[in-house]
């Protein structure tokens, strides 16, 4: 629901600004949806997700947004606040890459299927996420998507983790002033989940 208030409020400013005028019907509008969202409280309970061999626990103002299986690769999407993503791909041990040939899959395939605007001024790092006693390796990814003369950056990090004979690649994404908004609920999916 916060998604679709967003997207409204977006539209909302756009038509505001073509139009160069803010009669007042608008301004109530947009100004109780300001006040509505920063009034929203979150749902800190912990929800447990599971479907088949794949389980994690996630807050519950995180929604599991998708969950499917194509030729055998198992996708699932968690949605967050402020537009923040996490998405999940197991694979059998047999189809696994290194996690760096992973991250620059990824990241071309988002590059080309973009539907407006475009990726610039993409750095990667190495990342060490501490959850627990438990030290992850993998990478961090910043990026700018150029949209209409303006500049969104954003960054995304990446994690691959493996149980049995399945690799599951992880991807928390979120914009760059938000990142850190979301990582309570990556550290609780990478405590709890099993696939």
């Amino acid at each position: 629901m916060i998604k679709m208030l967003k997207q409204w409020m977006a539209a909302c400013l756009v038509l505001v600004r073509r139009n160069n005028v803010l009669d007042s019907f608008s301004l109530c509008c947009f100004m109780l949806m300001l006040v509505g969202c920063d009034n929203l409280q979150l749902d800190h309970s912990v929800h447990k997700y599971q479907k088949e061999q794949l389980s994690f626990q996630h807050f519950g103002y995180w929604d599991v947004a998708t969950d499917e299986q194509v030729e055998g690769v198992r996708f699932f999407t968690l949605e967050g606040p402020s537009d923040i993503v996490i998405t999940g791909q197991v694979y059998g041990q047999q189809e696994s890459v290194l996690i760096d040939d992973y991250v620059r899959w990824y990241s071309e395939q988002f590059a080309q299927e973009l539907p407006f605007g475009k990726v610039i001024d993409i750095r990667y790092s190495e990342l060490e996420k501490t959850v627990g006693e438990v030290v992850h390796s993998g990478v961090r990814e910043d990026f700018v998507i150029e949209l209409l003369g303006q500049h969104l950056p954003f960054s995304r990090e990446y994690l691959m983790l493996e149980q049995k004979d399945k690799v599951l690649y992880l991807m928390y994404q979120s914009e760059h002033a938000d990142h850190k908004k979301g990582l309570n609920a990556l550290d609780l999916l990478l405590k709890t989940v099993e696939f």
